[in-house]
């Protein structure tokens, strides 16, 4: 059995301009993704997309202000994102069963989305250690 069985790279990010978000933009992200990983696409990616209400940005507790969000299924798990154009933030996922260059994965999203500020976490699978 493998040490490390998968990876699992979390993007949280702000940009300076929410045209980005756009469906075609995220589309070309996930096939510069797919393509640069070496990974094999099974299924989309799917696009929702949830209308724009700049009144729920004034509340205390975070209310779905609408944005877009994406999914697709590759051989070994999933990529997805979830854009709030108002608040200029995503929040994206990229998770393989096999081990992957989060580094080459972190240029695609930054030449794709071009973020102002990002955080990331490398999150190794190990399904071998069981509690």
């Amino acid at each position: 059995m493998n040490i490390i069985d998968g990876l699992h790279l979390i993007v949280d990010g702000n940009v300076e301009d929410p045209t980005v978000f756009s469906e075609e933009n995220l589309g070309l992200l996930f096939s510069e993704l797919v393509s640069s990983l070496e990974m094999k696409l099974i299924h989309g990616p799917i696009f929702r997309a949830v209308e724009l209400d700049p009144a729920k940005l004034s509340g205390d507790k975070f209310q779905d202000e609408g944005g877009i969000s994406a999914y697709a299924m590759i051989s070994t798990s999933h990529i997805s994102i979830h854009c709030w154009p108002l608040r200029r933030t995503f929040m994206a996922d990229i998770f393989s069963c096999r081990i992957f260059s989060h580094d080459v994965a972190l240029r695609v999203v930054e030449d794709r989305l071009h973020p102002c500020g990002m955080n990331m976490r490398v999150v190794v699978r190990r399904p071998d250690v069981v509690f």
